[in-house]
């Protein structure tokens, strides 16, 4: 069998590729709500810098089975490749290979890409379960290939109840979770709620813009223009194709906690959170978010509760398991 590819340098290509885009996606060794054309256009638009080389791989009946989404830019002084998104928003990123072409579509793109001299590649974000790393240094070799891991990803794989999952914690971290969460409804009144109508995400991403920045010093000097233009733009995006489940936790009419989770190939993503520290601290309000949103991914029946990049402790209090996301720089 033949592959076929064609490169797009326009913005436009997102649009024109939207439906084989997703159809790829659902057949592709990974599939992470940042490797839809969604995440990568609101990116592009708001982030994005340099020129677009999306890359497709079609076999001889035209079927898409493979797609680059790369983008050329300039690192170091060096015209680089890079996956569209790289790097500080996106935690999971990949080349789209079709599960049942795996081998004639990496040969694809690895050729494609030996084609680019004098270009460094320079990938970012790669799931541990992706057969990419493997593939590029087969093909380049190990003088060419770098591979550093990036950081890890705890996820939980959730079990078919809320208690069943309690049951797996610590003993002290279950009874902290009851406790917390008996002393919020008792001592003060509280609500939980969540926002996915698209028609809401202006207000509520205000909301959580606030609560992200009193969060701490560095969280506050993440909000300039661009990520402000970016959140809004993905928050009404991702509502409006069913993904975005932003919650809160309300104490006594006042917003107090949140958590931003994207929900997606059967996967809570929680992918940034804030609170108000100097409101009722003690309640542990953000701790008790947490336990709420990953009791409704357990009742919505979702297989994974995934903390996104990061090692922080309370991660594995909550019972998660840290898996790798690697870096690959290739020499052309």
């Amino acid at each position: 069998m033949s592959v076929t590819a064609q490169s797009y340098s326009s913005a436009a290509a997102f649009s024109e590729l939207a439906s084989e885009w997703h159809a790829l996606l659902k057949k592709s060794c990974s599939n992470h709500c940042f490797q839809t054309p969604e995440f990568l256009f609101t990116w592009w638009k708001s982030l994005g810098s340099g020129s677009l080389e999306i890359t497709t791989f079609r076999n001889d009946s035209g079927e898409l089975i493979g797609l680059a989404p790369l983008f050329l830019h300039e690192h170091e002084g060096v015209s680089t490749l890079s996956f569209i998104g790289c790097v500080d928003v996106a935690d999971y990123l990949d080349f789209l290979i079709h599960q049942d072409h795996q081998a004639e579509t990496y040969q694809a793109v690895c050729k494609y890409l030996q084609s680019r001299t004098g270009v460094q590649l320079k990938l970012c974000s790669l799931p541990d379960s992706s057969p990419t790393r493997r593939e590029l240094t087969a093909f380049f070799g190990d003088h060419a290939t770098t591979t550093t891991q990036q950081d890890v990803t705890p996820l939980i794989q959730l079990p078919e109840s809320w208690d069943t999952y309690l049951e797996s914690l610590d003993r002290k971290q279950r009874h902290e979770i009851r406790r917390k969460w008996n002393r919020l409804e008792r001592e003060v009144g509280s609500s939980f709620s969540v926002v996915s109508d698209p028609t809401a995400t202006d207000e509520a991403t205000d909301v959580f813009i606030t609560l992200h920045k009193s969060s701490s010093p560095g969280k506050s000097r993440f909000w300039d223009d661009h990520h402000v233009a970016f959140f809004t733009d993905l928050l009404k995006t991702f509502a409006q194709a069913g993904w975005l489940k932003l919650y809160f936790l309300t104490v006594e009419g006042k917003a107090a906690a949140t958590m931003l989770i994207f929900d997606y190939n059967n996967r809570y993503y929680l992918y940034n959170s804030g609170y108000d520290p100097e409101y009722l601290r003690h309640l542990s309000t953000g701790n008790t978010l947490l336990a709420y949103t990953i009791r409704d991914a357990l009742e919505q029946g979702r297989e994974v509760y995934d903390f996104l990049r990061g090692d922080e402790s309370y991660k594995f209090r909550f019972g998660a398991i840290a898996e790798p996301v690697w870096d690959v720089a290739v020499k052309l």
